[in-house]
């Protein structure tokens, strides 16, 4: 055994599940779905200050042995829904062939940054649209899979 899946698990769970579950995922050239979550807003500088605080999280994670689980700034909460709708704006249209390529790059930092003297890195990353499909993202691409 290299590591403990557990290990691996944490970070997925950190950046995945902090990131993405329980989130309405819109592309932010959306300006439908974008006016009805932000009234007014600009979408770019919704989405800017989405990736920004990304960035200093996972930039802050990679650099630190006392990791922190990723929060969504405040404002990626939509305040059209009482209880807060957790809503993640990105670049691309969500489908789960670049939401793959997303997660691949998100998870990839930090493993690198805390395992870069040990024979760990991402290879794949396999995201299921249905029970029988799937899409798998490596660093050449991705190719889409259908059980038969």
């Amino acid at each position: 055994m290299v590591i403990d899946f557990g290990n691996v698990k944490a970070y997925m769970m950190d950046i995945f599940d902090s990131i993405f579950d329980h989130a309405f995922i819109v592309s932010a050239a959306d300006a439908v779905m974008m006016e009805m979550f932000y009234p007014g807003e600009d979408p770019r500088a919704i989405l800017a200050l989405y990736q920004k605080s990304i960035a200093e999280q996972l930039e802050f994670y990679c650099s630190t042995a006392d990791k922190k689980p990723i929060r969504l700034p405040r404002t990626c909460y939509s305040e059209q829904d009482p209880d807060g709708m957790k809503v993640v704006p990105v670049p691309y249209s969500p489908t789960a062939e670049n939401l793959a390529a997303h997660m691949f790059e998100l998870l990839g930092q930090p493993l690198k940054a805390h395992f870069e003297k040990t024979p760990i890195r991402l290879v794949n990353i396999r995201l299921f649209e249905t029970p029988n499909g799937w899409v798998d993202h490596t660093a050449d691409g991705f190719n889409p899979g259908i059980m038969g």
